[in-house]
């Protein structure tokens, strides 16, 4: 083999791996609940949403809380599991 002949490079270990694309998506999650989670108090404490204020946004928030929590509970999972490798 010529030595002039280019090589391919090698891919860094998890590079892309499905973990790493997870830790991505369960980020890109809790940091949406979190920006969702301060508009509805916003407008909770301007009192946008009438006479069911606090209905709605009780049941916003715990919707958003349990969304980010299972996020975050997939993020560390996926670090976790990554480590022990």
């Amino acid at each position: 083999m010529p030595e002039n002949t280019p090589q391919a490079p090698t891919p860094k270990p998890n590079e892309n791996s499905l973990s790493r694309q997870i830790n991505r998506v369960t980020a890109l999650i809790l940091v949406f609940s979190a920006i969702l989670f301060a508009t509805i108090s916003i407008l909770a404490i301007w009192q946008v949403f009438g006479d069911n204020t606090s209905e709605i946004v009780w049941r916003s928030l715990s919707s958003l809380g349990t969304i980010a929590l299972a996020a975050l509970v997939v993020n560390v999972g996926t670090k976790l599991m990554d480590g022990h490798k």
